[in-house]
């Protein structure tokens, strides 16, 4: 994703990436608004250790532990590191 041509269609890519979100939120029994949020969490933590997601770990950790988890929460951090290096 970080090798993206400038001119690649990122609003394809939110558009995919908020499909598996809900599909994911639905595999841990939350919104999908509730798990974006836990995303927005878990990035600023990763960011500054300090921030503080604990509100969503336990429901980031279920869905880490599900077969599509993992790669869902690598895309989506994948997708905001491509949009903020591009504004």
């Amino acid at each position: 994703m970080l090798r993206l041509p400038e001119n690649a269609d990122a609003e394809q890519l939110r558009i995919q990436l908020a499909a598996a979100r809900r599909e994911a939120a639905e595999l841990i029994g939350l919104s999908p608004a509730n798990l974006e949020a836990g995303e927005v969490a878990f990035a600023a933590h990763l960011d500054n250790p300090a921030a503080s997601y604990s509100q969503f770990e336990s429901a980031l950790r279920r869905l880490g532990e599900t077969s599509r988890g993992p790669q869902f929460l690598t895309a989506s951090l994948l997708l905001r590191v491509v949009e903020r290096s591009r504004y």
